[in-house]
C-alpha cells in the first residue's frame, strides 16, 4: 500500500515541472504575438521595430530550448 502511494507521489512530482513548462511556452507565445504586433505596427519607429525583432530573437530561441 505504501509502495503505492510512494509512486503515485512521485508520478504527481515528475508532472509539476511539464507543466511549468507549458505555462511558460504559452506565456512566450503571447509575448511573441505582442512583438510581431508591434513589428508590425506602422506607427513603430524603426528603432521599436528593431527592438522588437531582438526580443522576438529572444522568444524563438527560449521556445526552441523549451520544446527539445
Amino acid at each position: 500500500m505504501e509502495k503505492e502511494r510512494n509512486e503515485i507521489e512521485e508520478r504527481l512530482k515528475s508532472t509539476k515541472p511539464l507543466e511549468e513548462l507549458k505555462e511558460r511556452e504559452s506565456e512566450l507565445d503571447r509575448k511573441k504575438e505582442e512583438e510581431q504586433a508591434i513589428i508590425q505596427d506602422y506607427n513603430a519607429t524603426p528603432s521599436e521595430r528593431k527592438a522588437g525583432q531582438d526580443r522576438l530573437a529572444e522568444i524563438n530561441e527560449e521556445l526552441e530550448r523549451l520544446q527539445n
